[in-house]
């Protein structure tokens, strides 16, 4: 999740129930991973229920739009290509902010919503870099 979060980074996580209705497009979530049982993943939420999200050269399109990631320096796209792909009731999609070194929905698919932990709320350790994120 570079450049927002460091690895070592220790975050406080505002459980979710099963609220999923809750999650938002840009919020950070902590997971388990879908192929990994007892592994736990951070990433980014950019694809939510119903949506079709796409990724051509590297920038992500939500419902045909551009989404505008604010969040991510230039240097951290890759140039991958995803064809539409049309998410599901209890579905989302999560990236990583450092794309080109990330394990997300594009190698596993959607993140169906029960794997959901709960959202990264701070930053907190170390001290230096505590702050909230988005």
């Amino acid at each position: 999740m570079q450049p927002r979060l460091a690895d070592g980074e220790k975050v406080l996580v505002a459980e979710l129930s099963s609220a999923f209705s809750k999650v938002s497009r840009g919020d950070i979530l902590v997971f388990r991973h879908p192929r990994k049982p007892g592994r736990y993943l951070i990433k980014r939420v950019v694809g939510l229920a119903g949506e079709t999200v796409e990724i051509r050269q590297g920038l992500v399109f939500v419902n045909g739009e551009r989404l505008q990631e604010w969040y991510l320096p230039s240097s951290y796209l890759d140039s991958s290509d995803l064809a539409p792909l049309r998410l599901g009731d209890a579905e989302m999609f999560v990236l990583g902010d450092h794309r080109i070194d990330s394990e997300d929905s594009r190698m596993w698919g959607p993140l169906r919503s029960e794997l959901v932990v709960g959202r990264a709320m701070i930053a907190y350790w170390p001290p230096s870099a505590a702050s909230y994120l988005r």
